[in-house]
């Protein structure tokens, strides 16, 4: 009985961690860039910034 109790608590250790960790990385601001094209040459810019 103690080996399935034991089972249960780790995974559901497991479970949350991973749900911490997805969390995290998920909820993290992505950068914005804008790309543009230079009007001399028609070679493309970016403009990429933090979205924080």
């Amino acid at each position: 009985m103690d080996v399935i109790t034991d089972g249960i608590l780790i995974a559901l250790y497991l479970w949350a961690t991973v749900a911490v960790i997805k969390q995290g990385t998920w909820n993290k601001p992505e950068a914005s860039c804008d790309v543009y094209l230079r009007e001399e040459d028609g070679r493309p810019m970016t403009d990429c910034g933090s979205a924080a």
